[in-house]
């Protein structure tokens, strides 16, 4: 069988694979994944595209390599739902940046964000004075985000019943 020919079915059936385990991972917004995650799923692309491109000849240990990505990130995801101490040691826990609207040097320094980083991040969004903040976290995720005092949040209406 010629080559170009191997090609196109190995892609073909990574295609459908990877599509079948992109289905078993579970829906996620990639990026709000932690890192570990981010870094598995590209892995597991990764592996797909050699076994496509017959860089990894042996289709067999492909697929053991792929199962074995897989099985792990559906077991840790069981674990960090089963065990608190697992989810935290996993997906790490969430960071107080700012602290009843004083900035808490040394998680600023744990997190490795500098000081206008952080400014930014809380102009982004919509505090532009450090005086306003009452919290700023960052979650697990790298997300920032930011408590306003209680008179410097916007107006809402509340009904009228």
């Amino acid at each position: 069988m010629p080559m170009w020919l191997q090609i196109l079915y190995r892609s073909i059936a990574m295609f459908i694979l990877i599509v079948a385990i992109a289905r078993i991972l579970g829906k996620r917004n990639i990026a709000r994944v932690p890192p570990y995650k981010f870094m598995s799923y590209f892995a597991i692309t990764i592996i797909a595209a050699l076994i496509s491109v017959n860089v990894i000849r042996e289709i067999a240990f492909g697929l053991i390599a792929l199962g074995v990505w897989t099985v792990f990130l559906v077991a840790l995801d069981y674990l960090s739902i089963k065990s608190k101490l697992v989810h935290d040691l996993i997906n790490g826990k969430e960071t107080v940046l700012i602290k009843h609207g004083k900035i808490m040097e040394e998680n600023l320094l744990q997190t490795r964000l500098t000081a206008e980083e952080l400014l930014r991040e809380l102009r982004s969004k919509n505090a532009f004075s450090l005086a306003d903040v009452e919290f700023a976290v960052m979650e697990t995720t790298g997300e920032i985000n930011v408590f306003l005092k209680s008179d410097k949040k916007p107006v809402t209406a509340q009904p009228w019943y």
